[in-house]
């Protein structure tokens, strides 16, 4: 994923995978990207949707996600306009497919108490949007995860203006390829990245 293009308008109504109820579209005042604005306060870890829109994707661009060594989807939601921060306030969560490719149609683990469960879409369920572990989600924030959780390269890489402190911002954003492990640890990080940060460090 990299930041959605200058003017682009956003193609997909706020009601797939319920999110109407907890963000709104916003565009940024320097007309760089479209963002998602919270509509509500959440507390860390909050459940926010279950991926289940999205279809398979042929190759990588700005609107893909990486969810496994060979594999990404397009979201088909208005997630599609997260942006990335290097303080995220939201984290998503990728259930890798299978060795066929398929996504799993049922939650990788027991739903907790006023939890909803996942309606898988026609191609499974590949993840679900969270709240970052160490920070509340407060209305008006723009969600913003941390690309490299995800994304190992990068269609377009691009210097980040996130605002972070320049000892937390990466500076220039390129895929959790040119990442240290160090500064991942930092961060909620999928599974698949990690092989691959494995894969990257054998290689030496």
């Amino acid at each position: 994923m990299t930041t959605s293009p200058s003017g682009a308008t956003p193609a997909y109504d706020l009601s797939v995978e319920g999110l109407h109820k907890y963000i709104d579209y916003a565009s940024h005042e320097d007309g760089l990207s479209n963002s998602c604005r919270a509509r509500v306060d959440l507390e860390p870890g909050a459940l926010v949707c279950y991926i289940t829109s999205h279809s398979p994707a042929s190759d990588i661009a700005w609107s893909t996600v990486h969810t496994g060594k060979n594999n990404h989807i397009e979201l088909n939601s208005a997630l599609t306009y997260l942006n990335h921060h290097c303080d995220p306030n939201v984290e998503l969560h990728i259930f890798p497919p299978d060795e066929n490719g398929r996504y799993p149609r049922r939650l990788p683990y027991n739903v907790a108490d006023k939890q909803p469960g996942a309606v898988p879409g026609q191609y499974g369920i590949a993840g679900e949007l969270r709240v970052a572990r160490h920070r509340s989600l407060r209305a008006g924030d723009d969600l913003c995860f941390f690309y490299p959780s995800t994304e190992w390269g990068c269609a377009r890489p691009f210097e980040c203006l996130c605002g972070a402190p320049k000892e937390v911002c990466l500076g220039r954003y390129g895929g959790a390829q040119v990442v240290p492990r160090e500064k991942l640890e930092t961060y909620y990080i999928n599974s698949y990245i990690w092989k691959l940060v494995e894969e990257r460090e054998k290689k030496g």
